[in-house]
């Protein structure tokens, strides 16, 4: 029986529509251009009241069409227990609690005489990895979700994923997300915590895809719920919290109901200081509140009021267990709450910071699982008759487990459909690369850098210098693809043209990547106009103002045909205008060009 399911049956199949060119205009994520995806809308579907009905009922029931591949999934519907208790379903935070988990009493519940047991699979920061990359260690979006949709199928079993999943690829960031929406509501995962980058395309990319839910005619509808416990509405201009949770974007908790009765509730949270990874624009009216201390308060609500019996913080922050800041320090969520007497979380899952990390604090393992689609963390548990939580262990599956994994038709299917676009986008050549490695914190800012100048002049600003920060991925010698570049330059910020001091200019130099279009040495008393990236010209620092170039005036846009010009298309363009570059021209320590410091008059 899978999990967080919807009791509507959607037998349409949609065609996702629309193509593009490699200086494409990304196609609009409305609610209903994606194919084996439905959506149901609603003006007010989570609240963060668990009195008030939801407008969806969770499903405790599954297709008895549904095809089985292997004997560790699921019976069929014919076979399965009919009692309530034993079907794994799903409620958020805003819904009226199922007749098998509403029990206010004790007396109410079924007796339990025996041990249950708990599988958790985690996996963070995937950064639209769909493609498998053996030399990477990448698995890949096809044999990573056949492999958890496997475990999935035996039941028992939680699928949590921390953030950070759709950024990073052209087969990902062509359809914002659609593609691994698709794939992890079929998969049938518990929850998804936003992460940072899940705002890169603004808050109406995270809505749209929250609504969408996977189906097909064997296969009951699905939607992960989004969690968002500690993100709240803000008052920008007068730097205010507001008080109101921001339910369009996710919701606090989820609850998941096990086949074996166990009743999980999962809490998402995502860093405070994480609204300072992410572009302005798109985070003005919100703020992250807490986050440590949104856990305990709903862990405490979950324990007492929603009774379930095992409880999980999903964070998109990295594992901190000794900081002295208590926003951050994620240890006491291992201790024992005076509320509800047991532990705040029996297991808390981490992202953001793309390591592997395991502890173990007072029987509770705090975990976070690399990036990329390298590697999947599971812990297991077993929990007694007398509701005691007892933590069995820890696996981290990489590459070498998983290569030979048998890839699910259905998930083949889902994205061979979006690959029928992107493929033809990302095998185009742009240019060849000559003289060894192209380093993504040396060679390739430095001629994005160069790019966004030459297209500012030409565009007819008067600039002196171009900024970037670092980008993703280190290029090779050879044949540079239009994907190849995706992956080193994924993100889709504009180019603003920007006055700013000499002092801002030469104090993001020293953090940044610079084209000089003048040699003199910058006067911190003069003013400047440089063509920068949108997140570093309107970056703002941990209280909301503008802190990387607080004194800039906003001169301009870079444009083609009418509309934003990306930066990373007019590097695409760029290269195109040589049949080869070699990066003996595009080092810090050799081009003057890129001299960062700018205190100092160089040559050119």
């Amino acid at each position: 029986m899978k999990k967080n399911t919807f009791a509507l049956l959607v037998i349409s199949a949609i065609v996702l529509a629309g193509c593009g060119n490699s200086q494409f205009n990304f196609p609009s994520l409305s609610v209903s251009d994606a194919p084996n995806s439905s959506v149901e809308q609603s003006s007010e579907e989570v609240v963060t009241s668990s009195k008030e009905s939801s407008e969806e009922q969770p499903s405790s029931e599954q297709s008895s069409s549904e095809q089985k591949t292997s004997s560790e999934q699921k019976t069929s519907s014919s076979e399965q227990k009919t009692s309530s208790s034993e079907q794994k379903t799903s409620s958020s935070s805003s819904e009226q609690k199922t007749s098998s988990s509403s029990s206010s009493s004790s007396s109410e519940k079924p007796v339990v005489t025996e041990d249950r047991k708990i599988s958790l699979y985690a996996i963070n920061d995937f950064h639209g990895q769909v493609v498998e990359t053996s030399s990477e260690s990448e698995i890949g979006a096809a044999k990573l979700f056949s492999y958890l949709k496997d475990k999935n199928d035996q039941g028992n079993t939680l699928l949590c994923n921390q953030g950070d999943l759709y950024q990073g690829s052209l087969e990902s960031n062509y359809n914002r997300g659609r593609l691994l929406t698709d794939v992890m509501n079929y998969t049938g995962f518990d929850c998804m915590t936003l992460g940072n980058h899940e705002f890169d395309w603004s808050q109406s990319a995270i809505t749209a895809n929250k609504e969408v839910s996977y189906s097909s005619k064997d296969v009951i509808t699905h939607k992960t719920p989004f969690l968002a416990a500690n993100i709240y509405d803000y008052d920008i201009s007068t730097h205010k919290v507001g008080t109101t949770q921001k339910s369009s974007l996710g919701q606090p908790y989820t609850i998941s109901t096990l086949e074996n009765g166990l009743k999980v509730g999962i809490i998402g949270v995502i860093g405070t200081d994480q609204i300072t990874s992410i572009s302005s624009q798109f985070v003005d009216d919100i703020t992250f509140v807490d986050p440590i201390g949104k856990v305990k308060e709903l862990s405490d609500k979950l324990r007492t009021e929603e009774e379930v019996d095992f409880v999980v913080a999903s964070i998109h922050s990295g594992t901190d267990t000794s900081n002295s800041d208590a926003t951050i320090n994620q240890a006491p969520l291992a201790n024992v709450s005076t509320v509800s007497g047991k532990r705040y979380c029996d297991a808390v899952l981490t992202a953001h910071t793309h390591s592997e990390d395991y502890e173990e604090i007072n029987g509770v393992p705090f975990i976070q699982d690399g990036c990329n689609g390298k590697a999947i963390g599971n812990l297991e548990f077993t929990v007694s008759p007398d509701g005691t939580v007892t933590y069995d262990g820890h696996n981290v599956y990489h590459y070498n487990d998983i290569k030979n994994q048998t890839v699910n038709s259905n998930i083949k299917s889902i994205i061979d459909r979006y690959a029928l676009e992107t493929d033809a986008i990302g095998s185009e050549k742009l240019t060849s690369f000559t003289g060894g490695s192209w380093s993504y914190t040396n060679h390739v800012p430095n001629i994005l850098a160069e790019s966004l100048y030459m297209e500012a002049v030409n565009e007819g600003y008067d600039v002196q210098y171009a900024m970037v920060n670092k980008t993703r991925a280190t290029l090779y010698t050879g044949d540079i693809t239009y994907s190849g570049l995706f992956n080193s330059v994924p993100f889709d910020n504009e180019v603003m043209v920007v006055e700013c001091t000499g002092s801002d200019l030469i104090n993001e130099a020293n953090y940044n990547y610079v084209y000089r279009g003048i040699g003199d040495a910058v006067d911190t008393t003069k003013t400047y106009k440089v063509a920068v990236i949108d997140y570093l010209a309107t970056h703002r620092n941990k209280n909301r103002y503008y802190d990387y170039f607080p004194s800039m005036k906003l001169k301009g846009t870079l444009e083609k045909d009418g509309e934003s010009y990306i930066y990373r298309d007019i590097l695409s363009d760029y290269l195109k205008t040589k049949s080869s570059w070699s990066n003996t021209n595009y080092s810090t320590n050799t081009n003057n060009r890129f001299n960062k410091t700018l205190t100092n008059a160089v040559a050119l």
